[in-house]
């Protein structure tokens, strides 16, 4: 049987979960909704290095299928939500494949 104190320890890590949870559900529709609306959109490759790497899937192992310079502009086709990571399928004047989202920018890079 379940004492006092030992329902109380269960209740907390409950509730923990419950908002641990919560944040996640949200942080997750917010960050879904915010990309799915990039379509349609140009937007700028902006990573943290020079060069992006297009891939011919939303995967990180998936083949190179080319390389896109910093400051690019790029059309956003699709948006893929369904990974670990978010990722967008682009299209430049020359190529179309994915990056990961977190590579493009609104605003061309300093």
């Amino acid at each position: 049987m379940l004492t006092g104190k030992r329902l109380k320890v269960i209740w907390i890590f409950t509730a923990l979960a419950a908002v641990v949870l919560a944040a996640f559900t949200i942080r997750y529709t917010m960050l879904s909704g915010s990309q799915e609306a990039l379509v349609g959109q140009q937007v700028y490759i902006a990573g943290d290095n020079q060069l992006v790497l297009l891939r011919e899937s939303a995967f990180s192992n998936a083949t190179i299928t080319a390389i896109l310079e910093r400051g690019m502009l790029v059309t956003v086709v699709e948006v893929e939500t369904n990974t670990r990571v978010p990722w967008l399928l682009v299209e430049s004047n020359a190529d179309s494949g994915w990056i990961e989202a977190h590579n493009i920018s609104m605003e061309p890079p300093e």
